[in-house]
């Protein structure tokens, strides 16, 4: 039986001061770690979304610095753009970890808190709260504002997996 522990704070580059700092409110969602956590009752794998920070999404995802934007991940990715305090991104959570769940293995599940990632959302141009981006392996990607329903979101996650 495996465990792994994710209680960690990372630094976030995007701070209003322009200095790092810890992130707050992000206290109780997972940070980057293996793709797979094992579970400890069940002893099956057990996938949840991972909060990135801007480092870790230039790393992982794409260097949102540069122009061109290039696509780094070799799976697919959802990413979904979303603050604490918005109620919308809290009804869309239930869902978006489901969707984790099942296709974990097969894709890449992100939540980018907006309120700490500042720069990476202006370079995104996020106005509005969910947004997802869909990456397929190429990395052509689209998004979608609000809470798309569970087929919808399932129907999405199918698409970028062909």
């Amino acid at each position: 039986m495996l465990c792994v522990c994710t209680c960690v704070n990372f630094a976030c580059s995007s701070s209003v001061s322009g200095e790092n700092e810890t992130h707050q409110g992000m206290a109780n969602t997972q940070v980057f770690v293996p793709e797979s956590v094992v579970s400890a009752e069940a002893e099956k794998v057990s996938y949840k979304p991972i909060a990135l920070s801007e480092t870790q999404y230039k790393h992982l995802v794409a260097d949102f610095t540069t122009s061109d934007k290039k696509f780094k991940s070799e799976k697919p990715c959802v990413i979904d753009f979303w603050a604490e305090w918005c109620r919308p991104c809290r009804m869309l959570a239930p869902t978006f970890e489901k969707m984790t769940e099942k296709y974990g293995d097969k894709v890449n599940f992100y939540k980018i808190d907006v309120d700490y990632c500042r720069n990476l959302a202006v370079a995104y141009n996020i106005t509005a709260i969910p947004t997802l981006f869909f990456y397929d392996k190429k990395g052509t990607f689209y998004s979608v504002k609000g809470v798309p329903s569970e087929e919808e979101l399932e129907n999405a996650v199918k698409a970028i997996m062909k």
